[in-house]
């Protein structure tokens, strides 16, 4: 249905769409699509935003004459004309100064605020004027300061813009009051290069904190002093000052002094993540201690020389999964295990990785023991491999020191460079005793004496008898 746009009864203090009169000068223009070719246009209240008129084109507006409007111009014009107290725009004045084929006919504006609408886009699109291209899209452009800008370059700023409310830019110059100050959780603190924190430390509020990086090529936070640690809590958590999720992408962390290590965070409220995508460590005397943690998460993560041993203490509810990571270089001298038991250590769910390890000479991947891991198969190794100083030796009893792939908790299968779980066992007749079958079709059990053997997630209660253990799988072969 056609929109039609006449004076009012009161010319002079009321306009008309479809047949009904509205007060001048409570109304404004709206615009969609103000790029395209036949851009939107529709009618909403100052006061209270509520729409008179959806946007709609041009060429289904007409005029009191039931004539459509030749132009987006010209509409704009007869708004400005009948809607806007004494046609002057609210105030602010929209009438469509010029319409040209495209942006380099334009002329200079009168007035800042004068509006032009250029009907083509000239140029090449992914060089935009703004940027010292050729580019200047279709639609409408404001004068303003001696220039015309485009509105999609205003709405493009205006995005840019946004973005960065929910940003911190972090440099050398002013980490002291950026991630050494109060954190503000609301916001993503955003690596300017390589910051060299110093003794700078980072303070994890209960909020928690995120960073992001350009790549781990280009941005990183380093320090090479003596007894210092990079992340820590204002208290051990519980009281509303240990830290919450601690989330980061695309940046490397180097901390070298002696003594000093990268974390000691305490989970406030032990259900907050340790998260983190594209990091790499590079050279890290230590990483540090994490306290109970609900969940940590490491995918596409690098460890790269120094002794990277990270700490799990307390209760994780939780699990830990790291994924598409590489382990290379480490220290001939490292003896402590890339991942290390702590404190009253469990984890409630699996401990999953798909790693690819070399170990040096003496440390081992992990030490956790059987009773960190309360619940069958959820130590989950998936297509790992495990080498040390270069070479394989599934024999290596160091890589996972107090964890062999046949106790109750592993569940290890496509591995290369250490042992796999294969659940089942055998069950071996070493003295024979005559069995009598009374009726055929009635089972019996077999006499004798039976002896196991290679049994993983199974036992044998009785003699003669096999029982799992375990939860998964449920289904077995019998040979």
């Amino acid at each position: 249905m056609a929109i039609k746009l006449e004076a009012g009864s009161t010319p002079t203090k009321s306009f008309k769409i479809n047949g009904l009169d509205y007060q001048q000068g409570a109304y404004e223009i709206i615009y969609r699509d103000q790029g395209s070719l036949n851009p939107l246009v529709g009618l909403r209240n100052v006061t209270t935003n509520e729409i008179l008129q959806n946007p709609s084109p041009f060429t289904e507006w007409i005029n009191g004459a039931d004539a459509s409007y030749g132009s987006f111009a010209v509409l704009v014009s007869d708004i400005t004309a009948k809607v806007f107290k004494d046609g002057g725009g609210n105030g602010a004045g929209v009438t469509v100064a010029q319409t040209v084929a495209n942006y380099s006919l334009l002329v200079d504006g009168t007035t800042d605020g004068d509006l032009a609408y250029v009907q083509t886009s000239e140029g090449t699109s992914w060089l935009p004027g703004t940027l010292g291209g050729s580019y200047y899209p279709a639609g409408i452009y404001l004068w303003a300061g001696g220039a015309w800008t485009s509105d999609r370059n205003a709405i493009a700023n205006q995005l840019e813009d946004s973005k960065r409310e929910y940003e911190i830019r972090v440099t050398q110059q002013n980490k002291g009051t950026t991630l050494g100050g109060t954190i503000d959780s609301t916001k993503v603190y955003l690596l300017d290069g390589i910051i060299d924190m110093g003794t700078t430390q980072i303070t994890v509020p209960a909020s928690g904190i995120s960073i992001k990086g350009e790549t781990f090529d280009v941005s990183g936070l380093m320090s090479s002093e003596d007894n210092y640690t990079m992340f820590i809590s204002a208290t051990v958590g519980g009281d509303g000052g240990g830290s919450g999720n601690i989330l980061g992408v695309d940046y490397y962390v180097s901390v070298t002094g002696a003594g000093s290590k990268v974390y000691e965070v305490y989970d406030d409220t032990g259900f907050n993540a340790f998260e983190f995508v594209r990091i790499n460590y590079i050279n890290c005397s230590n990483l540090g201690d994490l306290y109970n943690y609900r969940q940590g998460l490491e995918s596409g993560t690098g460890r790269f020389g120094g002794s990277p041993s990270l700490t799990l203490h307390g209760l994780w509810r939780g699990g830990y999964r790291i994924t598409t990571s590489i382990v290379r270089s480490l220290a001939g001298t490292m003896t402590a295990p890339l991942f290390k038991e702590g404190t009253l250590f469990q984890m409630n769910s699996r401990f999953l990785t798909d790693i690819n390890c070399d170990l040096p000479t003496l440390a081992p991947f992990c030490d956790f023991q059987k009773g960190n891991f309360p619940n069958p198969s959820t130590v989950q190794l998936k297509g790992a491999i495990f080498t040390r100083d270069g070479a394989f030796n599934p024999n290596d009893t160091n890589i996972f020191s107090n964890l062999e792939a046949s106790d109750l908790p592993c569940d290890w299968d496509n591995n290369i460079g250490i042992k796999n779980t294969f659940i089942g066992g055998a069950l071996n007749n070493t003295a024979e005793v005559t069995t009598t079958i009374v009726t055929q079709g009635t089972a019996v059990d077999l006499n004798g004496t039976f002896n196991t053997r290679d049994l993983q997630h199974f036992d044998s209660p009785a003699n003669g008898r096999l029982r799992h253990i375990g939860t998964n799988p449920t289904d077995f072969l019998v040979s």
